[in-house]
Formats: structure tokens, C-alpha cells, sequence
């Protein structure tokens, strides 16, 4: 492969790295949130009301994962930048030379995996609503674990199977351009 084709399925292979530590990490964080949630709906004062002091961590469990959370989102979203500056680079370069089929083909190739991959992101960021991440848009905690009809772990699984395959599938297809 040519360095540049190189240099994008190595970014390729580490965005998926950090998609699936995003992943995981979304998910203690979930676990962390609905913990600290039922606690406070169990709360033996039998009053219903939540008072808004005890989502303070007790523990610095939930802190933690927070902090996790927020650092590799950072990461993914540094991986995924660095990935399309890559595409482009890539294919401001092909534009710039003499259009052959070659890299046209080549240029699809690349084009496929990167709609792939903002797929990919959006949908294990999202889950079932607008907002991203554990939250809805109006701060609201979302059911991240699923509904019965939707498991989002299973989707989330899924979705990473299908990056890794579109992956393997890009280095593939371009080793006939080296």
C-alpha cells in the first residue's frame, strides 16, 4: 500500500479502537448513572421527591466514570478527525491529479468507509434519541440499556462488527492500487 493508504487504515484501525473503548466506557458510565438512580428512587424516606445533593458521588464511582467517559470521547473525536483530514488529503490529491479510474475507484473505496464510520459513531453515541452520549439534549438520563425491543449493547456490538468488516474490506480492495 501507498504510505498515505497505509497512513488512513491505520487511522481507520484506531478510530475503531477508540470507538469500542467509547463503548465501553459508555457503558460503566451507564451502569454508574442508573446505579446512583436507583438509589435515589429506593430512597427509604418513602417521599419520592429526589433531592438534587444526593446525585453527588459518594463513592467518586460515578465521578470516575464521568471523567473516563469525557476522556475518550475526546479520543474518538481526535481519532475521527484525524481520519477524514486523511480522506481529504487523500482525495484533494486525486482531484489534483489526472482523474483515471484508478482513483476514482480508489476515491469510492474511501468514501464508503468514512459514511461507514460517521454511521458507526452515531449510532453508538446516540442510542434511541437526539443528544449524544448518556444524556438527552434536555439533560435527561436515556435508557441506554434498551427498551426489550432494542438492546443497545447488542447494537452497539454489532455496529463494531460492521466497522471492523468495512475496514478489512478497504484494506482489501486497495491492495491492487499499491
Amino acid at each position: 500500500m501507498s504510505a498515505q493508504t497505509l497512513t488512513f487504515v491505520e487511522l481507520a484501525e484506531k478510530e475503531h479502537d477508540a470507538l469500542s473503548a467509547y463503548c465501553n466506557v459508555l457503558s460503566s458510565l451507564s451502569h454508574a448513572i442508573n446505579h446512583q438512580k436507583s438509589k435515589l428512587l429506593n430512597h427509604p424516606s418513602g417521599s419520592g421527591l429526589l433531592d438534587p445533593l444526593r446525585f453527588m458521588p459518594q463513592e467518586r464511582k460515578e465521578e470516575s466514570a464521568l471523567v473516563d467517559y469525557m476522556t475518550t470521547l475526546r479520543n474518538l473525536q481526535l481519532c475521527h478527525s484525524k481520519l477524514v483530514q486523511c480522506f481529504q488529503e487523500m482525495t484533494m490529491n486525486v482531484n489534483e491529479e489526472v482523474k483515471t479510474n484508478k482513483n476514482q475507484t480508489q476515491s469510492e473505496i474511501l468514501t464508503r468507509h468514512i459514511d461507514v464510520s460517521k454511521r458507526a459513531l452515531t449510532t453508538c453515541a446516540s442510542s434511541t434519541s437526539r443528544g449524544f452520549g448518556p444524556l438527552h439534549e434536555n439533560g435527561l438520563i436515556k435508557n441506554l440499556t434498551g427498551n426489550g425491543d432494542d438492546d443497545w449493547h447488542e447494537i452497539r456490538v454489532v455496529t463494531l462488527v460492521a466497522l471492523r468488516a468495512s475496514i478489512t474490506k478497504v484494506r482489501k480492495d486497495l491492495e491492487p492500487f499499491i
